[in-house]
C-alpha cells in the first residue's frame, strides 16, 4: 500500500516536471510583441501574388526641330496708337484760339472783332491768312499774330466778340463770342449763316468796277477787252499785276484805267465786254459783261470756266462740237445738207430757245437728228452746211465734210457772209 502510494507520488511529480517542460520551451519559440494567438498558422498566411510582368513604355516619335535662325537686331518700331480728339483742347486764356468750320462750305475768311474793334477800323483782319478752312476742319489761331485781338481779348473786361466768316460764295456767318464763358475752340455752323447780309453792290456807271472771285481757285491774271478789237492772244494790260484774287475776295478797278469803257456808254446801249481771267492752276475763265444793263459787280463763278480739248475730234466721232469765236452773239444755227442749203432750207433751229454767246460752245448729237445721222452714216463725198444767224440776221457761214473734217466746228468773222 505504501509501494503504491510512493508510485503515484513519483508519477505526480514526473508529470509536473514534464508539463514545466513544456511551458518553458512554448515561451523560447513565441516572438516577442505578439500574443500567442497572432502566430500565423498555416491555414491563415495568403499566398504569394503572380509576378506582375514589366511594363516599358514605347519610345516617343522623333520631332525634327528646325534650326533656329540667326538671332538679329529688329529694325522694326511699333506704331503705338494714340489718343484721338476731334479738336485738341484749348486752355482759357492761354496763346491761341481754335475755328472749327461746320457750315458744309469752305471758308476763306474769318474775322474776330470787338465793337471798339469795329470803330477803330471796319476793314475785316482775315485770321486764316490767305488758307481757306474747309468744312470739318478746324485752325489753330496763334493770337500774338494779332496783336489787336490779343489785346482786345486779355483786357478781360467781360467785351462780347463778333464773329463775321464769309465762304466761297460770299455768304456771311454771324456769331458771338465770350472769352470768359465759351469754349476757346470756336465751332461756326450753318446755323450761324445770315440772310439779311448783303454785300456792297457797286454803282452803275460810276468809278469803280466791281469783280468777285467764287470760283474757288486763286486768281492771278485779270483782262478787259473791246470785242470789236480782240485778236486771241492780245489781251492788253493784266489789270490784276502782281495782285492774286483768292477766292471770296473783290476787288475794283477804276474806270479811269481802263477809259475806254466810259467811251462805250454814252454811245453804245448795247456795248459789250469780254472779261478774261485765269487762276494759278493756268485755267481760263471768260465772261461777256454789259455796263449799259449789268450790275457792276462782275461775278466770276466756276461756270465761266473756258476750255477747248487740246486734241482736236476727229472724223466720224459721236459728238459735234461747235464754238462761236465770231464777234457776235449767234441767235439761230442750222446744219443742213448740200440741197436743202441750195433750195433755202434750213430746217430745224439747233439752239432751240438758246443764244450762243461769243466764245461759247454748243455739242450736237448726230443720233437726236435723224436727218444729219442719214447722211453721216454714208458720208463719202456729203457736204454739210453750217449757218449761224446773229441779231442783225448777218449770215455766218461754214461748210462741213464729216467724212474727212475734224468734228470740231468753230465760227469766225472769216465766215461772215456780206
Amino acid at each position: 500500500m505504501r509501494r503504491n502510494a510512493l508510485y503515484i507520488v513519483f508519477l505526480t511529480l514526473v508529470g509536473m516536471l514534464f508539463l514545466l517542460t513544456s511551458c518553458a520551451t512554448a515561451a523560447a519559440v513565441e516572438p516577442q510583441g505578439l500574443s500567442v494567438e497572432q502566430v500565423p498558422t498555416v491555414e491563415s498566411v495568403p499566398e504569394p501574388a503572380a509576378p506582375v510582368a514589366e511594363l516599358v513604355p514605347e519610345p516617343a516619335p522623333v520631332v525634327e526641330v528646325p534650326p533656329a535662325p540667326p538671332t538679329s537686331e529688329s529694325v522694326a518700331t511699333p506704331v503705338e496708337h494714340k489718343r484721338y480728339m476731334k479738336v485738341r483742347p484749348v486752355v482759357p486764356y492761354g496763346d491761341r484760339v481754335i475755328l472749327t468750320n461746320t457750315t458744309g462750305y469752305t471758308l476763306p475768311k474769318v474775322d474776330l472783332f470787338t465793337e471798339s474793334m469795329f470803330l477803330a477800323s471796319e476793314t475785316m483782319a482775315n485770321l486764316l491768312a490767305g488758307s481757306p478752312l474747309e468744312d470739318q476742319q478746324y485752325r489753330e489761331i496763334f493770337l500774338a499774330d494779332y496783336p489787336d485781338l490779343q489785346r482786345a481779348i486779355m483786357v478781360k473786361d467781360g467785351s462780347e466778340f463778333i464773329l463775321n466768316a464769309i465762304d466761297t460764295d460770299g455768304d456771311l456767318y454771324y456769331l458771338t463770342w465770350k472769352p470768359e464763358t465759351d469754349p476757346w475752340n470756336i465751332s461756326i455752323p450753318f446755323e450761324a449763316l445770315d440772310t439779311a447780309y448783303q454785300p456792297f453792290i457797286p454803282v452803275s456807271d460810276g468809278e469803280h468796277i466791281v469783280f468777285t472771285n467764287k470760283t474757288g481757285y486763286h486768281l492771278e491774271d485779270l483782262y478787259l477787252v473791246d470785242p470789236a478789237e480782240f485778236v486771241d492772244g492780245e489781251l492788253g494790260t493784266d489789270l490784276l499785276g502782281p495782285t492774286v484774287l483768292s477766292s471770296g475776295d473783290t476787288v475794283e478797278i477804276a474806270v479811269e484805267d481802263v477809259p475806254w469803257i466810259a467811251d462805250l456808254l454814252p454811245f453804245d446801249v448795247y456795248a459789250r465786254v469780254l472779261v478774261f481771267v485765269k487762276d494759278t492752276d493756268g485755267d481760263e475763265y471768260r465772261k461777256e459783261w454789259y455796263p449799259t444793263t449789268d450790275l457792276w459787280n462782275i461775278t466770276l463763278g466756276i461756270e465761266d470756266l473756258w476750255y477747248l480739248d487740246s486734241v482736236i475730234p476727229a472724223s466720224g466721232g459721236d459728238v459735234l462740237h461747235i464754238t462761236n469765236n465770231s464777234d457776235n452773239m449767234i441767235w439761230y444755227l442750222h446744219l443742213v445738207t448740200d440741197e436743202m442749203y441750195l433750195m433755202d432750207e434750213w430746217g430745224d433751229d439747233l439752239l432751240v430757245d438758246d443764244i450762243l454767246d461769243t466764245y461759247a460752245s454748243l455739242e450736237v448729237v448726230p443720233l437726236d437728228k435723224p436727218w444729219l445721222q442719214e447722211s453721216i452714216e454714208n458720208p463719202e463725198g456729203v457736204k454739210l452746211h453750217l449757218l449761224g444767224f446773229d441779231v442783225d440776221d448777218g449770215l455766218y457761214h461754214r461748210e462741213w465734210f464729216p467724212a474727212t473734217d475734224p468734228w470740231e466746228l468753230v465760227l469766225t468773222e472769216d465766215d461772215y457772209q456780206f
